[in-house]
């Protein structure tokens, strides 16, 4: 499944300014790979065009995207936050683990 490595703050060519979770080989400009993770929505970059890279921080565990989050005063969802690690996608559906591996809870 996926790896991530970077949460990317970005401008959209529509003007919406967003942080993203990245997989690893995700384009930062473009369109993703489509398992890239809005921070704001928690779902996944499927749409949207980025148009402008602002900053590139580099995250290494889950523990990583929280400090992100506290740091930049994104506030995060505590039902998003389980033991298992980072849970995203509409439909809650799917999991990136502390080593910034991911999985879907039905496969």
């Amino acid at each position: 499944m996926a790896k991530y490595n970077r949460i990317n703050n970005v401008m959209y060519t529509d003007g919406f300014e967003c942080e993203i979770i990245m997989e690893e080989d995700s384009p930062d400009y473009g369109y993703g790979n489509g398992l890239d993770i809005e921070l704001d929505s928690y779902c996944f970059n499927c749409d949207f065009e980025v148009s402008e890279l602002i900053r590139s921080t580099p995250i290494y565990t889950v523990k990583d995207i929280y400090e992100y989050c506290k740091r930049n005063d994104i506030k995060l969802d505590k039902s998003r936050v389980t033991e298992e690690g980072f849970v995203a996608g509409y439909f809650r559906d799917y999991i990136v683990k502390d080593d910034l591996t991911s999985y879907w809870l039905n496969e």
